[in-house]
């Protein structure tokens, strides 16, 4: 290694991520050198490679936010003078200043294809006429921005109580145009599915399956409205993130879990950016008449001024399509466009959108749903009727001293307390469902008393 050219031990350098750059520049004196003589110039070319240069002055907002700490009306007030105008993004860095942007941004990249390709699915005209079959460069730019916009909420105004935010709210919204505050309508009902969706994530699995849950009545999120889907939107990027990867009952768990104590039940917040985009994003600006009877002047009025100045007319046009019919109080997060929202119509070139005919289409915004379809199910009575007889077996367990997974045909994953804490009097209260689930009982009863 001693023996390679500096020239070549930077280049090797130079092809790796930020994180990577750092663990090769600790792992020995020569890379060291060769990365430090150069450490800017290496480092600069790496990062503008991991975030692209149209998103990187919202991540840099989003990272001067985590110095807010705890929101406050105070605190998000004077923040937001920062949204009054987008700053370019520096050319050169260092890494000790790229690299937790760089880390952070891999969680929203990753959530921002999530959100881009399942939009795909729910629109097959976006496919049609030889457009991409993936995003384009343009769209995934979007996506990215709108997600380091709910992170900025999420940092600026918080869990915050609705009225003690309202003026914020007022403030944090006013600085986007009006398509952008409906993209990130379209991101936040998005990460609802991916925070309640059963295979995608974990919180109505734990809802069907989770011993302290049943006793404890969770209910199903069934709604971007929901308090514990605010509540865990409320964590931010992060969070959803790894919610967004967990597999499984344990790993489900460990990030919903509160513990196993009777009132341990999740956190919920009321409001948080459902209330938000329904009370900040919708100001009554006159005139009080349909989109499409107003002229440009009044639109420009009405619509706000972009914090990011797209290029492509494709998000403007296609919002001004779907509500032409709205008037102002209602242009932001409409109930009755959710169908829209799904296949995330603010988010497309303005030349898929024309090529497939989507744009200036009739038949949109077409019929209006204000519930989700993918969250419909979980308030079936059929589904309910299920829920409403695994709490009834839960609460029985729950109150024997079991805790952890259940499953009708399966209860061998239950935990036990031991036996200097269990109330054996209290576990008989478990009913068994034929002879033989009879005898394996009085079979563990009798070793737990031997």
């Amino acid at each position: 290694m001693d023996q390679l050219p500096l020239e070549l031990l930077q280049r090797i350098l130079t092809n790796l991520d930020l994180t990577a750059l750092r663990n090769a520049a600790l792992s020995c004196r020569t890379f060291f050198a060769a990365f430090k003589s150069t450490e800017v110039l290496i480092t600069s070319e790496i990062f503008l490679r991991q975030i692209n240069y149209d998103v990187l002055p919202e991540a840099i907002l989003v990272n001067k936010s985590w110095s807010l700490g705890p929101p406050s009306v105070n605190k998000g007030i004077a923040f937001a003078e920062n949204l009054k105008h987008r700053e370019p993004a520096p050319a050169k860095w260092s890494l000790a200043d790229a690299l937790p942007l760089a880390q952070f941004h891999e969680k929203v990249s990753y959530l921002a294809s999530q959100a881009a390709h399942e939009a795909l699915t729910k629109q097959p005209r976006l496919l049609a006429m030889g457009e991409p079959p993936t995003p384009t460069y343009e769209e995934m730019c979007r996506f990215e921005r709108a997600l380091y916009r709910f992170q900025l909420y999420c940092n600026v105004v918080g869990r915050l109580f609705p009225l003690a935010e309202k003026e914020l709210l007022d403030i944090f919204f006013e600085w986007f145009a009006t398509w952008e505050n409906e993209q990130l309508a379209c991101i936040h009902e998005h990460l609802v599915r991916v925070v309640s969706k059963q295979l995608v994530a974990a919180f109505n699995y734990l809802v069907e399956h989770d011993v302290n849950w049943g006793y404890m009545r969770v209910p199903y999120i069934e709604g971007h409205w929901s308090e514990y889907a605010q509540g865990n939107l409320a964590g931010g990027i992060e969070r959803i993130y790894y919610l967004s990867r967990a597999l499984d009952y344990t790993q489900r768990h460990a990030l919903l879990s509160n513990g196993e104590d009777r009132w341990d039940e999740p956190h919920g917040v009321v409001g948080f950016l459902s209330y938000g985009l329904e009370k900040g994003a919708n100001p009554l600006v006159p005139p009080l008449i349909e989109l499409s009877e107003m002229d440009e002047d009044d639109k420009e009025l009405v619509c706000g001024k972009p914090f990011y100045e797209d290029p492509d007319p494709g998000p403007a046009s296609m919002w001004e399509w779907v509500y032409r019919n709205q008037e102002p109080g209602d242009l932001v997060a409409n109930p009755g466009m959710l169908n829209q929202r799904r296949w995330a119509f603010p988010f497309w070139d303005f030349s898929r959108l024309q090529a497939v005919g989507l744009l200036g289409n009739p038949e949109i915004p077409g019929p209006r749903s204000p519930t989700d379809p993918e969250l419909e199910e979980y308030g079936t009575p059929e589904r309910l009727a299920l829920l409403k007889e695994s709490r009834r077996e839960r609460t029985k367990i729950r109150e024997s001293g079991g805790t952890g997974f259940y499953s009708p045909q399966d209860l061998s994953k239950v935990k036990w307390e031991s036996n200097d804490k269990i109330d054996n009097e209290k576990r008989r209260l478990v009913l068994p469902h034929s002879l033989e689930e009879a005898k394996g009982f009085l079979r563990d009863y009798n070793k737990d008393v031997v």
